[in-house]
Parts: structure tokens; sequence; C-alpha cells
């Protein structure tokens, strides 16, 4: 999502709103695991800690469109009333323009090193967590892209997403059938447990294979 230094400033607010667009259709889908009791500790933890990451990703695009209506669009401009008009009914907050907003750091991203140190049981809550997260979001987009009523540019950054989120599920099904066949213990207590949890999120190659088919094909066509 890096934006074309040739842009007009009109062009940047589009690109700004479609950009924040996709993040809120990948923010509302981890709202059902944060609320569902039936997700463990960890999914809803780290479903709450991802939205607060998208909350601060949205704020960023609200404090740049703004920054780029007062600051590059002149105010006698005769496209400055439609503009505002836009960015208030798109629900843009205003009082972003003036905030220093502190960098909030991905949480799904975690350091290779940490993630070695942590137990079988540790790394195969973290997988089962970021799966159903990756599961969601993917999900969210697809039903969003599949709407008449966008953009180009949103289906563009849509489209985009989707195949970058469908990479990372795909590495997170890989290690999942990693801990399955040789790193859980098959003597350890609760390998029956983890195991179940597993298999209930159809972590299987056929599925697998799908994800990877449709990502090429996407991929033939210009992603």
């Amino acid at each position: 999502m890096i934006l074309s230094e040739t842009r007009t400033p009109l062009e940047t607010i589009e690109q700004k709103l479609a950009e924040r667009n996709v993040l809120v259709v990948e923010s509302n889908a981890l709202k059902s695991i944060r609320r569902n009791k039936k997700n463990s500790v960890l999914e809803r933890k780290l479903a709450k800690e991802y939205y607060d990451y998208f909350d601060y990703k949205v704020l960023t695009c609200d404090k740049e469109i703004y920054r780029v209506l007062y600051e590059e669009i002149p105010s006698d401009s005769l496209d400055r009333a439609e503009i505002l008009d836009k960015i208030e009914r798109e629900g843009v907050q205003l009082w972003t323009y003036k905030l220093d907003i502190p960098v909030k750091p991905n949480i799904l991203t975690m350091d290779a090193e940490a993630y070695k140190a942590l137990s079988y049981r540790e790394k195969a809550e973290w997988k089962i967590a970021e799966h159903s997260i990756l599961d969601a979001g993917i999900t969210n987009i697809m039903v969003r892209r599949s709407s008449k009523k966008i953009t180009d540019t949103e289906a563009k950054l849509l489209t985009a997403r989707e195949y970058e989120l469908k990479g990372l599920i795909l590495a997170c099904i890989k290690e999942l059938q990693r801990l399955d066949w040789d790193v859980i213990p098959n003597d350890a207590p609760d390998r029956k447990e983890l195991i179940e949890r597993i298999k209930a999120m159809n972590i299987i190659q056929p599925r697998y294979n799908s994800i990877y088919n449709s990502m090429k094909s996407m991929r033939q066509n210009h992603v």
C-alpha cells in the first residue's frame, strides 16, 4: 500500500480511503473471535491486540487524509467542499490530524528466536490462534471483494491483501502440520487435545492445495 509520489492530492485521499476500508474490513473480522467464549484465552487476547493494531493503522490513514486535505489542497479549491463531505461520510476522524500517533507493532509477527523458545504447547496455541485470525480476515475480505459497490482502488487493495493473507495462512498450516508430525511428543498428556483442536480447524493437505491453487490463479491474473 505504498502511495505513488506522482499521485495528486485527490488521488492520495482516494487511495487512503480505500486503504482505510480494507483495514476496517479485516478489523471487523476480529470482533467475533474476541466475543466468542468458546475460543481460547490466547485467541481472544491476540484478536484484541490485533484489533488494536488495525485501529492504529486506521488512525494513521485518518491523519494522512486530513493532512493532505489541509496542507496540499488549496483552501479556494472548487473540489474542497466535496472532498470534505466525502471524508466525513466515510467516518474519518478529524481529531487525528494533530494527534501524535505512537507506533504499534504487528503482534502476529513473532520473532523467530522467541518462537523457538516456546514450549510445544505454546507453539500450538499460538499457531491455532494465528490461524483463526488469518482465516477470519480472509473470509471478510473475500465477502467485501465480491461487492459491486466498492471502488476499483479498493478492489485492487482487497485482492492484494487476500493474496498476502493466504500466503500467511499457508505458512501457518504448514507449521501446524509440522507440530503435529514432528514436535508434539507422542506420549505428551495433552497431545490428543491439541491434535483434535488442530484437526477441527481443517488443517489438511487438500485445503492447503486449494488455497495454494487460488493464489496461483490470482498471481496469473497479475495480483
